[in-house]
């Protein structure tokens, strides 16, 4: 949104207002410059569309960024790196969430006891959200989005690391 052409025009400079595509480029630049202030803001958006995966049994949570389909690609290449990081973030400690859930051995520990691995995983959720992950997210689509981003940041960090050398 940010590149601009030889005349100094951005994408949503060049665009009809009346048409379709300036329609969707001004509602992307809407959350490209909230996620830009906050990139917490696209964690939450995307716990949200976890929830939203399993809403035929839940009520989904309201989101505190109105996103559309295309921003919820599990690479995420269009967001900045600091909220990309963040959503890996997010996918990792919901995937390693989700997981123990249906872990027999996990999900017979006491409380305290379940607290103490997570911490050692070092997940990055409050217990709410690990509770919210482990019982909104865990359909079948839950799971496969979220591993999807795990794997979307496999290869973003592999890709990351090919271009340093």
């Amino acid at each position: 949104m940010d590149t601009k052409d030889g005349n100094g025009a951005t994408p949503l400079d060049l665009a009809p207002c009346d048409s379709t595509w300036g329609t969707l480029l001004e509602r992307h630049n809407d959350v490209l410059t909230a996620v830009k202030a906050d990139s917490e803001v696209l964690v939450s958006a995307a716990s949200a569309h976890c929830v939203s995966l399993s809403a035929s049994r839940v009520t989904v949570p309201a989101a505190a960024l109105t996103s559309r389909a295309f921003h919820h690609d599990p690479s995420f290449f269009w967001a900045p790196s600091a909220a990309r990081a963040a959503i890996f973030v997010w996918a990792r400690d919901t995937w390693i969430v989700q997981h123990a859930g249906t872990t027999e051995p996990f999900s017979r520990l006491p409380d305290d006891c379940a607290g103490d691995v997570c911490e050692f995983l070092e997940l990055n959720m409050t217990r709410q959200e690990s509770l919210t992950a482990s019982n909104y997210c865990s359909s079948p689509e839950a799971r496969t989005w979220v591993h999807a981003v795990i794997v979307a940041a496999v290869v973003v960090r592999i890709s990351n690391s090919h271009d340093k050398t």
